[in-house]
Order: C-alpha cells, then structure tokens, then sequence
C-alpha cells in the first residue's frame, strides 16, 4: 500500500516513514463519537495552530489535502470546529459590552 502523505510503501497499520494511518476513512458524525469527543476538542498540539494557519492562508489547499487521506499534520476537523466555537462564544460573552 502506497502511504498517502509521504507517497512511501507502508506495509503496516502506519506508515514507517512518517507514522500516518494507513488506513482512511470517511469522516461522520457516528465516527466522530465513537472517537471520543473530548479526546479531539480539548487537545491543543502543533497541529491544531498548523491547521488555523493553512485554513487561514490556503483553505482549499489544506482541505483538499485533508480529504485526500495527508491528515498526518491537520488536526481532527470536529475538534477544530467545536473549539472555534467554543472560542468565539467565550469572546462574545466575556467581552466588554455596554
């Protein structure tokens, strides 16, 4: 099997060269809870600040990448949008209003 991300053989469950999950799935709802929500939404690592940046410079690129199986650098696309809201709500409310 060919790895998606770095385009090397992966023989395994992961790839030996950069360490993606060889095998994708499509992303749903039901996946998203068998997961773990918590586990996705409230860890903040490299990849959740990698992710804003290309979002905000280059969103179809890294969209596209995201869909064509190079999640290796992105972070969990529930995650990042349930701590967008989160954020933006926490701003809203506690911001200085008159």
């Amino acid at each position: 099997m060919k790895c998606l991300n770095c385009t090397n053989s992966a023989e395994e469950n992961f790839c030996e060269f950069c360490g993606q999950k060889t095998s994708i799935h499509r992303f749903s709802l039901k996946h998203f809870f068998d997961n773990g929500i918590l586990n996705g939404a409230l860890v903040i690592n490299k990849r959740f600040f990698f992710s804003l940046k290309e979002l905000m410079t280059r969103p179809g690129h890294s969209i596209r990448d995201f869909l064509e199986g190079k999640r290796i650098n992105h972070y969990n696309a529930f995650g990042l949008l349930l701590l967008l809201i989160a954020t933006t709500y926490l701003i809203g409310e506690y911001s200085l209003n008159e």
